[in-house]
């Protein structure tokens, strides 16, 4: 709807660069705030916005970059992919914060309590690792869907080991659809 009804309207990519960012920008404002009206979403706009432009501003350049090797390639590729990854991490707390005063409490306990080393050599692991496991086998394949082509058993066996781990990591209290609230 917003690339629709709102991006396309304003010219969307097809104006100069320095239109284009503003269009990018003034699209993920009034996404934000069409996700409510509080101070935090018009932040997870802007923030959204300014990672849109950069991205914009950049990524030609990314190309360009010496490279030799395909082992350097990747390790560009996962730092970049981590990057975006802790990006959006960032821009959920900014859009479940309830208010200012509890995004700026959120970032201090972030800050404040950082990770025990026990997690970040336990538990971390375990959930990163079948993740990283499966962008591997994507990247050197060359196919986003490498497991629906595997041997019956090795896919019935990937697909228990992502259920049970469903299951036994699972929420047990329920949470209400978070869009229910829009």
């Amino acid at each position: 709807w917003l690339r629709d009804y709102l991006y396309i309207p304003l010219g969307g990519n097809r104006c100069t660069p320095a239109r284009v960012c503003i269009n990018l920008m003034i699209t993920m404002l009034l996404g934000g705030l069409w996700h409510g009206a509080s101070w935090t979403f018009v932040l997870w706009g802007l923030f959204h916005g300014i990672i849109l432009v950069v991205y914009r501003v950049v990524a030609p350049g990314l190309d360009y970059m010496p490279l030799w090797g395909n082992w350097r390639r990747a390790v560009r590729t996962l730092a970049l992919m981590s990057l975006m990854f802790g990006l959006t991490l960032i821009g959920w707390v900014l859009f479940r914060a309830e208010s200012m005063e509890n995004l700026n409490s959120l970032i201090y306990a972030m800050i404040d309590k950082p990770m025990s080393g026990a997690y970040l050599f336990y538990d971390l692991p375990f959930y990163i690792l079948p993740v990283l496991i499966m962008m591997i086998l994507q990247y050197r394949s060359h196919d986003l869907l490498v497991v629906t082509r595997w041997a019956a058993p090795w896919r019935f066996s990937a697909y228990l080991v992502i259920f049970y781990g469903i299951v036994l990591f699972a929420r047990r209290e329920s949470s209400e659809f978070i869009y229910f609230q829009f």
